[in-house]
């Protein structure tokens, strides 16, 4: 989910809200741009004194592929506007962006196959105003379909909470390790509190040190 509140203040429009949560990943270590150069910090302003964040990944140029929750309100169906977005790219510290590195977002598109009850096809892409120097990340393909059979080892990173009850933290990309199992064991472990786990459409990972994970504000 996104986060509550904005870790900083990143609308080049003049509107604020208040920087009362910050980064991310619960039990993890600093990230690095060198570590994820693809990864985007994304902030949308709702009001004065509030508003939420989420991650992306720059897969083109001028497209940032995040979570649909972060784009289309599941309770009311509607999507947050594009002018509400702002995004930073190539800062571990959105708070230290300049002009180059911050962008406006034109358009935003849910999947069209979203289903917001379930969360199943939870993606959507944000259109930025202008390209990004940001490096496209490659997207899976048939190759790679081995790495979701259980066991590979992947990192997680990101700007959400570092706790679900965390009021301020460390504003820095956090990240952590974890390994993706296999679709038997997802299926298995999530039935009690989420029955809907589809394998063919999604995956579950778990922490190296079984102590981090994400939070809020990582989505996307």
């Amino acid at each position: 989910a996104p986060a509550c509140a904005l870790a900083v203040l990143l609308l080049p429009t003049g509107a604020s809200a208040a920087p009362s949560a910050a980064a991310s990943i619960v039990g993890g270590k600093p990230g690095t741009i060198a570590d994820f150069p693809s990864l985007v910090y994304v902030q949308a302003v709702e009001s004065k004194k509030h508003g939420f964040s989420c991650t992306g990944t720059v897969v083109a140029p001028r497209i940032v592929l995040t979570a649909a929750h972060c784009v289309e309100d599941v309770e009311k169906g509607t999507l947050t506007p594009a002018a509400d977005y702002a995004v930073s790219t190539g800062v571990v510290d959105p708070a230290k962006a300049g002009p180059a590195n911050i962008f406006h977002i034109v358009a935003n598109h849910v999947f069209p196959g979203f289903d917001p009850g379930v969360l199943h096809g939870d993606a959507a892409i944000l259109v930025l105003d202008r390209p990004t120097a940001a490096p496209p990340l490659a997207m899976a393909g048939l190759a790679d379909a081995a790495l979701y059979a259980g066991s590979a080892e992947v990192r997680l990173a990101g700007w959400g909470l570092t706790g679900a009850r965390a009021r301020r933290a460390p504003a820095n990309l956090q990240m952590t390790t974890m390994l993706v199992q296999a679709p038997s064991t997802c299926k298995q472990k999530t039935k009690e509190f989420y029955k809907p786990y589809l394998a063919s459409a999604q995956t579950c990972v778990l922490a190296t040190n079984k102590k981090s994970g994400g939070c809020f504000g990582d989505s996307g």
